[in-house]
Protein backbone atom coordinates (compact mmCIF):
# COMPACT_ATOMS: atom_id res chain seq x y z
CA UNK A 1 0.00 0.00 0.00
CA UNK A 2 2.71 2.22 0.95
CA UNK A 3 4.14 2.10 -2.75
CA UNK A 4 1.04 2.70 -4.18
CA UNK A 5 0.93 5.99 -2.25
CA UNK A 6 4.12 7.26 -2.78
CA UNK A 7 3.49 6.54 -6.84
CA UNK A 8 0.36 8.24 -6.20
CA UNK A 9 1.79 11.32 -4.40
CA UNK A 10 4.71 11.12 -7.34
CA UNK A 11 1.49 10.88 -10.11
CA UNK A 12 0.12 14.16 -8.08
CA UNK A 13 3.23 16.10 -8.38
CA UNK A 14 3.76 15.68 -11.95
CA UNK A 15 0.35 16.70 -12.82
CA UNK A 16 0.40 19.92 -10.60
CA UNK A 17 3.50 20.72 -12.45
CA UNK A 18 2.54 20.30 -15.51
CA UNK A 19 -0.87 22.01 -15.02
CA UNK A 20 1.62 25.20 -13.66
CA UNK A 21 3.46 25.12 -17.22
CA UNK A 22 0.25 25.27 -18.96
CA UNK A 23 -0.95 28.43 -16.71
CA UNK A 24 2.20 30.05 -17.34
CA UNK A 25 2.01 29.66 -21.13
CA UNK A 26 -1.46 31.40 -20.99
CA UNK A 27 -0.16 34.90 -19.53
CA UNK A 28 -2.67 37.85 -21.24
CA UNK A 29 -1.04 38.77 -23.96
CA UNK A 30 -2.80 42.39 -23.55
CA UNK A 31 -1.16 42.85 -20.50
CA UNK A 32 1.59 44.85 -21.98
CA UNK A 33 -0.31 47.13 -24.02
CA UNK A 34 -2.39 49.99 -22.71
CA UNK A 35 -6.50 50.01 -23.54
CA UNK A 36 -6.94 52.56 -26.29
CA UNK A 37 -9.98 52.72 -28.75
CA UNK A 38 -9.21 54.88 -31.81
CA UNK A 39 -12.22 57.21 -33.15
CA UNK A 40 -12.47 57.57 -37.15
CA UNK A 41 -14.66 58.65 -39.40
CA UNK A 42 -15.85 55.61 -41.57
CA UNK A 43 -14.99 56.00 -45.69
CA UNK A 44 -17.28 54.43 -48.06
CA UNK A 45 -15.46 53.61 -51.44
CA UNK A 46 -17.09 55.64 -54.45
CA UNK A 47 -16.52 52.85 -56.69
CA UNK A 48 -17.04 49.02 -55.56
CA UNK A 49 -14.28 46.93 -55.62
CA UNK A 50 -15.84 43.50 -56.54
CA UNK A 51 -17.98 42.15 -57.67
CA UNK A 52 -17.47 43.28 -61.57
CA UNK A 53 -20.49 43.04 -63.12
CA UNK A 54 -19.30 42.58 -67.03
CA UNK A 55 -16.63 39.60 -65.57
CA UNK A 56 -19.67 38.17 -64.11
CA UNK A 57 -21.73 38.30 -67.06
CA UNK A 58 -18.70 37.28 -69.18
CA UNK A 59 -17.82 34.08 -67.32
CA UNK A 60 -22.14 33.42 -67.48
CA UNK A 61 -22.08 33.16 -70.80
CA UNK A 62 -18.91 31.10 -71.52
CA UNK A 63 -20.32 28.73 -68.32
CA UNK A 64 -23.93 28.61 -70.45
CA UNK A 65 -21.72 27.50 -74.02
CA UNK A 66 -19.75 24.84 -72.46
CA UNK A 67 -22.54 23.27 -70.46
CA UNK A 68 -24.72 23.63 -73.80
CA UNK A 69 -21.38 21.93 -76.11
CA UNK A 70 -21.12 19.44 -73.52
CA UNK A 71 -25.01 18.18 -73.24
CA UNK A 72 -25.11 18.43 -77.25
CA UNK A 73 -21.78 16.30 -76.99
CA UNK A 74 -23.14 13.58 -74.67
CA UNK A 75 -26.64 13.44 -76.78
CA UNK A 76 -24.53 12.85 -80.10
CA UNK A 77 -21.72 11.12 -78.50
CA UNK A 78 -23.08 7.45 -80.16
CA UNK A 79 -23.55 9.18 -83.68
CA UNK A 80 -19.83 10.13 -83.25
CA UNK A 81 -18.46 6.84 -82.35
CA UNK A 82 -19.89 5.04 -84.98
CA UNK A 83 -19.25 7.92 -87.23
CA UNK A 84 -15.80 7.94 -86.43
CA UNK A 85 -15.44 4.04 -86.48
CA UNK A 86 -16.43 3.89 -90.07
CA UNK A 87 -13.82 6.62 -90.89
CA UNK A 88 -11.28 4.68 -89.55
CA UNK A 89 -12.13 1.36 -90.80
CA UNK A 90 -12.59 3.30 -94.31
CA UNK A 91 -9.27 5.08 -94.11
CA UNK A 92 -7.60 1.21 -92.77
CA UNK A 93 -8.99 -0.44 -96.02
Amino acid sequence: LSNYLRELDIAEAVFAATLAKIDLGRGDIFAAYPLIQIFEEATVPIKPSAPQPTLIFVGAILACTFFTLALTLGWYRKECLEMSKKLITSIAA
